[in-house]
């Protein structure tokens, strides 16, 4: 690995919240002094799994920042391919999602990859403020400075 490669862990409590849904629903479940019929508790067994498989993502979530590219993994698969400072079409910092929706900030941005343009974000929420300025420095260093990007 190149001495110039950042590698940034996702932050492991940004999903944690999740957990709180069974819990939650667990308290009507107990509460109508009914036993519980089987196709209730298996929805519930189903909904708990759901939830701690979502809270776990974040253990295994990494986000590669090189001189010109980035990269992001999930418990070592690659999840998005190496995009090269080249590649980038245009760069936007601000809300991940239109009108905010929780989800927080972070970089969205469009790549030219095999010939077509692909949607990319990565969210300051999950790998942290100075992941995202790292990598958003990274992305912009080739952007043609022609006052049009939207950063």
């Amino acid at each position: 690995m190149d001495k110039n490669v950042k590698v940034y862990r996702a932050n492991k409590f940004y999903s944690l919240p999740i957990l709180l849904v069974p819990l939650l629903l667990l308290i009507p479940l107990f509460e109508a002094g009914m036993p519980i019929e089987s196709g209730r508790l298996v929805g519930y067994g189903i909904l708990s799994l759901l939830a701690t498989v979502l809270a776990v993502i974040p253990f295994g979530a990494r986000l590669e920042i090189g001189e010109d590219y980035i990269k992001t993994y999930l418990f070592g698969l690659t999840t998005t391919p190496k995009i090269h400072a080249s590649d980038i079409q245009v760069l936007e910092y601000g809300n991940l999602f239109r009108g905010g929706l929780g989800y927080g900030k972070g970089i969205n941005f469009r790549a030219l990859r095999g010939g077509k343009s692909k949607a990319y974000s990565i969210g300051e929420s999950i790998y942290g403020k100075e992941a995202i300025a790292h990598a958003k420095r990274v992305l912009e260093s080739q952007l043609p400075k022609t006052g049009t990007e939207r950063i």
